[in-house]
């Protein structure tokens, strides 16, 4: 089989220093996408990080005429693949400025599918091995996991519960 595949998921962000963001989150988790296919964390595990390794380049919509950044950070865990990236303040489209505002919120990857079990049930693939190409921001993800949540751009519970003390319950305001 030699078709590319995308799946995404949701990422938080913190700005940089000089002006630039920085991302973390699950680029490709086990869930069900909208195309019913989904990818093993151990698929990632079996050499296809390799080659994004050596050029890790983050894209915009999967344009590899507009890349934004670069991966710092790449690991597989038990629920898939998670990525630390710092978006560039000079990316275009001011991307940077659409991901401090929460506009763009969702990862999705590029890869070519080394060994898959067909899903009736879903008419998708378990992907079981898989070789990344590039990683991108996107505005519309494949993965349903893939939208951003406030909640998911704080550091720890504590600080989330803080934060939701500062509304009210009052609806005459």
């Amino acid at each position: 089989m030699n078709k590319i595949f995308n799946l995404t998921s949701t990422f938080k962000s913190q700005q940089a220093e000089d002006g630039g963001v920085v991302i973390r989150g699950m680029v490709s988790t086990n869930d069900f996408d909208r195309a019913g296919d989904t990818i093993s964390a151990d698929a990632w595990a079996k050499g296809g990080l390799r080659n994004f390794e050596k050029n890790p380049i983050i894209l915009f919509n999967h344009d590899y005429d507009r890349p934004i950044g670069r991966a710092t950070g790449l690991k597989v865990t038990d629920k898939g693949l998670e990525l630390e990236a710092k978006i560039s303040k000079s990316a275009p489209a001011n991307v940077c400025e659409l991901v401090k505002e929460g506009i763009l919120g969702a990862f999705s990857v590029g890869f070519r599918v080394k060994d898959a079990d067909y899903l009736e049930e879903t008419d998708g693939l378990k992907i079981k091995d898989a070789e990344l190409f590039e990683v991108s921001v996107v505005s519309v993800p494949c993965n349903q996991e893939a939208t951003f949540s406030l909640a998911k751009s704080f550091d720890s519970k504590a600080e989330y519960e803080d934060f939701k003390k500062t509304f009210t319950n009052r609806v005459d305001l």
